[in-house]
């Protein structure tokens, strides 16, 4: 393959870029969560010192936490490795990680596969960035993608080598366990590897146990988004992964108002529901529309809008049985494009569910409801069941029935929506992209050039 290797800072997207439209992208790089240079646009490239903390969403950076520091450490410079240059949960949390890096005195540089969203946002902040051929393995860990996978393993492909070298890592940093590049290159600039799991793979749980205790074994750190993540990957016997909670702005994310319920719920004024995830199987949109269902031909005054796109073809025909269901609710069920920035949604919902049929690594779009605040229903079932806590209603994962009576006791109970809306948005407050910046930078600076190789 040839090689596509360069700092960026003119490209731009295709009329529709990872399921985005133009016009969704364009929105998603003006107003969703994002990283700004400090001052006027830089050209992006490969920095040599620390850019200053910059500033976000209008507000200003906060200065670094000295606390946060190791006393003599020098600043980490951190190459992270991404697997897709798309907006979705891993990539959001990698650009608010960025930032809070920044804001501490890092210096970070970017490789991903493609062109995407992502690669034009973090030129206009001045990160520098390179287009590189990843090996890259899917949940399924299909038996293609793992055979084509031992020579990446051995020896980094020359120009993703070139590239790290010209930025000089202190950390190689793989944003997800799924780019298998990481390992061979920290060996050739002679600095650690960290591994961030973000997944859940859908395989059986002794060929996920076997990888991770391969990413023990490859990485000088793993750290695991999320309680259920780490236990799924390793049970309760190891210890050594850290787990570090993903973390959203707050602020951003923020109302700045209390949720305020109707006097009552009826046919003029329903219960609103969102469902606000991409659009795919394992999602269990089918679970929410069922509930709605129920509820709608027993009278019950509820609709659901569901905002997402698809993104592959098997994505696309579950999209038309959506839309099937939709047609056939009449008018209870809608089907919206997904948007770049989710607070208007959250602003028409009453309740944000989240209905994961397999389980869900951390839910973002969990927190980021709990934040607004809206009041939460999601699938007892991985990440959003620690996030959530006691703050939300947690339900059977690909169970309509006690979804809708979870939610058929809330349209009785308007001043319930109002407690759990703002329980969520208190227990919030402990998952920051601050508190995450500041847990991944303690990691980041406990290692030291001299580990390389003692794992």
């Amino acid at each position: 393959m040839a090689r596509i290797s360069r700092t960026v800072g003119d490209l731009r997207p295709g009329p529709v870029v990872n399921g985005h439209s133009r016009a969704a992208t364009h929105d998603l790089l003006h107003r969703a969560p994002r990283l700004r240079p400090p001052g006027p646009t830089p050209a992006p490239r490969v920095a040599t010192t620390a850019p200053a903390p910059e500033a976000r969403h209008g507000r200003p950076a906060a200065p670094p936490d000295p606390a946060a520091a190791v006393a003599g450490a020098t600043p980490p410079r951190v190459l992270f490795l991404t697997s897709s240059a798309s907006m979705y949960g891993s990539e959001r949390a990698l650009t608010e990680l960025i930032h809070e890096l920044r804001a501490l005195g890092a210096t970070a540089a970017v490789v991903v596969p493609g062109p995407g969203p992502l690669v034009e946002l973090l030129g206009r902040a001045g990160v520098a960035v390179s287009m590189q051929p990843l090996s890259i393995i899917g949940r399924d860990m299909g038996r293609e993608e793992v055979l084509g996978a031992p020579a990446v393993l051995v020896r980094p492909r020359p120009p993703l080598l070139d590239f790290a070298r010209a930025f000089g890592p202190t950390v190689v940093y793989s944003n997800t366990s799924h780019i298998l590049d990481g390992p061979a290159l920290a060996r050739a600039c002679s600095v650690p590897h960290v591994w961030h799991l973000r997944e859940i793979e859908r395989v059986p749980t002794a060929v996920r146990r076997a990888f991770a205790l391969w990413l023990l074994a490859t990485g000088e750190r793993v750290i695991a988004i999320s309680e259920p993540v780490r236990k799924a990957a390793y049970g309760e016997r190891f210890e050594r992964p850290t787990v570090v909670h993903d973390g959203i702005d707050l602020v951003h994310y923020s109302s700045g108002a209390a949720y305020v319920a109707p006097p009552a719920f009826d046919e003029q004024r329903p219960l609103r529901i969102l469902s606000a995830a991409r659009v795919t199987r394992w999602k269990g949109q089918h679970v929410a529309a069922a509930a709605v269902a129920k509820l709608t031909r027993r009278g019950r005054p509820v609709t659901l809008r569901v905002v997402g796109d698809p993104a592959t073809d098997d994505d696309q025909a579950y999209l038309a049985d959506l839309a099937a269901a939709a047609g056939a609710s009449r008018g209870s069920i809608a089907i919206v494009p997904g948007v770049a920035d989710v607070r208007p949604q959250l602003a028409w919902c009453d309740v944000l569910v989240h209905t994961s049929v397999a389980p869900e690594p951390f839910g973002r779009s969990v927190l980021e409801a709990m934040a607004y605040p809206r009041t939460v229903v999601a699938s007892a079932l991985g990440g959003p069941s620690s996030v959530l806590g006691d703050a939300g209603i947690l339900v059977p994962a690909a169970n309509p029935e006690a979804l809708a009576a979870a939610l058929d006791r809330l349209v009785d109970a308007p001043a319930l929506i109002e407690e759990h809306a703002a329980r969520g948005q208190a227990r919030a407050q402990a998952f920051s992209a601050g508190a995450n910046g500041r847990g991944v930078h303690r990691v980041l600076t406990g290692l030291a050039p001299g580990m390389v190789g003692s794992r």
